[in-house]
């Protein structure tokens, strides 16, 4: 699930099909279309959703069936769609080989640690990592 507050809300979150739900479809597509932003609030690459888009980008994750429970009708249904195998087991290192590389404010939010960098130069260092078998 998405959400999104502001003038672009409705852009980014009005279409967001089940069936390849973190590709080029997905909300996190719009973003990287407006040149948004990423920020990590207390959490690590690991949590970087993100790179699932350049893992679809990249091409480097087999097909498979996933399912969900969702409302239809008022009603919560179990259904089946097609996507990728996601792994995020390299998220970590591709986010710290990507803060050697490329522009990312880290700071403060409270007391935790925040992260905030372009999600355009995020997906597309990570979609050349994983594409180079990394």
């Amino acid at each position: 699930s998405f959400a999104a507050w502001g003038k672009m809300a409705v852009q980014i979150t009005a279409v967001h099909p089940l069936p390849y739900s973190l590709g080029d479809t997905s909300p996190l597509a719009r973003i990287y279309d407006l040149d948004g932003c990423v920020l990590l609030l207390g959490v690590g690459h690991e949590n970087n959703t993100s790179f699932h888009l350049a893992e679809y980008r990249a091409n480097c994750r087999p097909q498979t069936q996933s399912g969900a429970p969702i409302l239809e009708y008022g009603r919560r249904v179990w259904k089946w769609y097609e996507d990728i195998a996601y792994n995020s087991g390299p998220f970590r290192h591709i986010g710290a080989e990507m803060e050697k590389a490329c522009p990312v404010r880290i700071g403060k939010v409270g007391q935790a640690e925040a992260r905030l960098f372009s999600q355009r130069t995020a997906v597309d260092f990570a979609e050349k990592w994983l594409a180079a078998g990394g």
